[in-house]
């Protein structure tokens, strides 16, 4: 294995990460780990959108997080620099994979400093994801309302938005509720997730109010935020828009739909009378 990854160096990346997305915790598998850990091309490997899922590349790093507690810290050092990029520097959809793993791998504040000037970015997607993780992370309402004023691509603001979800503080608020009137239906949909979620009156309303709306996107993202609610009483309203003209309505409001549904079996304590099910499982056997 040590002669393959010295000579091979790409080939044996990739297989290594494939290898890890299955792997038991075998002493085999641990030596695999070691070797990967530092090796100068994992980072392009995991980043690759064509090699692996999210799902997978978080997975594996989160395993060599478990082993090396600077992995997140190195990574990030592998995204565009303020002074510009090396040969080895993520860009394109590499940066944006490697922005996501980041996100759900790095704890705390560890790579603000590292990553928050790509808010910035003159790639709009590159900078969407750098201002949702810096703004999770920061929870600072300048930082969102900057990002917001200076943001021309909308999913910059969008994300700047979704980065202070669950504070319910009164500048936030007032930052939601100006976001509300925003041109875009991205950031609207956003802040009236971030109102719910702090708890403003009569939000409920407004969101009613946005899914009968003559703009199909507005009434898209109306029945995609009544579905990150999770709220049951929005079932009545979301119902009739899975027979909207649009197709990219009527999708948002069946994805909501089964969401809630989900929710609600989970939330509901079992209605089924004692005994039912065993009755039925003992006629299931018998048959």
């Amino acid at each position: 294995m040590q002669r393959f990854a010295v000579y091979v160096p790409d080939l044996f990346a990739r297989m290594a990460v494939g290898m890890l997305v299955t792997a038991s915790n075998s002493p085999g598998y641990r030596y695999l780990e070691t070797l990967l850990v530092r090796h100068r091309s994992l980072f392009q490997q995991l980043s690759n959108p064509c090699g692996f899922t999210r799902p997978q590349a978080v997975l594996v790093s989160r395993r060599l997080m478990a082993l090396d507690p600077t992995f997140d810290i190195r990574f990030a050092h592998q995204l565009p620099a303020r002074n510009g990029a090396t040969p080895d520097t993520l860009l394109g959809q590499h940066a944006e994979r490697a922005l996501d793993i980041l996100d759900e791998i790095s704890a705390g504040r560890r790579v603000v400093p590292i990553v928050s000037h790509l808010a910035n970015h003159a790639d709009s997607k590159i900078s969407s994801k750098a201002a949702l993780l810096v703004g999770k992370r920061v929870q600072n309402v300048a930082f969102s309302r900057r990002l917001i004023a200076e943001g021309n691509d909308p999913r910059v603001r969008a994300n700047a938005i979704e980065g202070i979800w669950g504070d319910d503080t009164r500048p936030v608020r007032d930052l939601f509720r100006d976001c509300v009137r925003d041109c875009h239906n991205r950031v609207v949909g956003n802040a009236l997730v971030g109102l719910y979620l702090a708890g403003e009156e009569a939000i409920s309303d407004v969101m009613k109010r946005f899914a009968h709306d003559y703009k199909p996107d507005f009434r898209m993202s109306s029945a995609w935020a009544m579905g990150r609610t999770e709220d049951a009483d929005f079932i009545p309203t979301l119902s009739p828009l899975v027979q909207d003209d649009h197709p990219g309505v009527r999708a948002a409001a069946e994805r909501s739909l089964q969401n809630i549904r989900q929710i609600e079996k989970v939330r509901r304590p079992s209605e089924t009378p004692p005994g039912e099910n065993l009755s039925q499982s003992a006629s299931g056997d018998m048959l």
